[in-house]
């Protein structure tokens, strides 16, 4: 990573100070959890609805696996020179938060799963269990290529939550936890943009090649582990009516080809474009 430290500090502060301001409590009364079984919106939550949930809790819940690669990629010890670990340490700063942010997505999932009543609580602790035990590998060590995997992911799965919003209208307590989790998700996907923009801009169409490969490659988190992963995702897309991040995404990929096919670089410099186009979209 060719950032200089400076930037990357400022760009953490950034997001921390913004953070601070939009914490928010998943023990929070507007969730009611000791009356959420008792409630009509139970009633009302199809089961393919609540299974979207369930898979949703084991993705966002692999968050320990997440964050031991990144521990591991950003060494702070006697094993990397002074500076690095100097920028691993303010790196760090964002990484605690983010892994906060991430399991308070995991602890109110099963929190909202177990006061459904609708679940059965020691199956969901066994799966829970059994999907967390998996080992996760970083898609890259490379730095830009891992941020700009993890912005994908952290977008697609803002698009996923803002659309699966949407379909439970008649599910407040679920639309109101849904809400959060989006608002947090678009915050994480501005974050990572931003650092492949300063990696970008310090090492200019040196990355293009590589970013293009991270594109195609592109795969949401565990699903190579993931137990029935393909049939998960179907139930995940019946539930949120209208979502699909390969079509939801075509529009900026199609800037990366144009780019990449290009032998002369343009003044609007397409690939940053791209990077900052991607925070801010929605499809209709």
């Amino acid at each position: 990573m060719s950032i200089p430290t400076e930037q990357i500090i400022s760009l953490i502060h950034r997001y921390l100070k913004t953070s601070d301001t939009k914490a928010w409590s998943r023990f929070d009364d507007a969730f009611d959890w000791p009356n959420l079984s008792k409630s009509e919106e139970i009633q009302r939550l199809t089961d393919v609805q609540l299974a979207a949930v369930r898979t949703s809790l084991m993705i966002e819940d692999h968050i320990p696996g997440y964050a031991t690669e990144y521990f591991r990629l950003f060494p702070v010890d006697d094993t990397v020179p002074k500076d690095a670990a100097w920028r691993n340490r303010n790196m760090l700063h964002f990484v605690f938060q983010w892994c906060a942010e991430e399991d308070r997505h995991a602890h109110v999932f099963e929190t909202y799963l177990r006061a459904t009543g609708r679940v059965d609580q020691e199956d969901l602790t066994r799966e829970m269990i059994h999907e967390g035990a998996k080992k996760y590998h970083a898609p890259s060590d490379h730095f830009s290529l891992l941020f700009t995997y993890t912005m994908l992911q952290e977008k697609a799965t803002q698009l996923y939550y803002q659309m699966l919003y949407r379909s439970v209208e008649e599910a407040p307590v679920l639309r109101e936890v849904l809400k959060r989790l989006f608002q947090d998700e678009a915050r994480h996907c501005s974050y990572f943009s931003d650092l492949v923009l300063l990696d970008l801009r310090s090492q200019g169409d040196e990355l293009v090649a590589k970013i293009k490969t991270a594109l195609d490659s592109f795969a949401m988190p565990m699903a190579d582990l993931l137990d029935n992963y393909k049939r998960q995702a179907i139930t995940m897309i019946r539930a949120a009516r209208g979502y699909d991040h390969r079509s939801a995404f075509s529009q900026l990929d199609e800037i990366i080809r144009r780019y990449t096919e290009s032998s002369a670089r343009s003044a609007a410099y397409p690939l940053e474009d791209f990077f900052t186009a991607v925070p801010n979209f929605n499809p209709s």
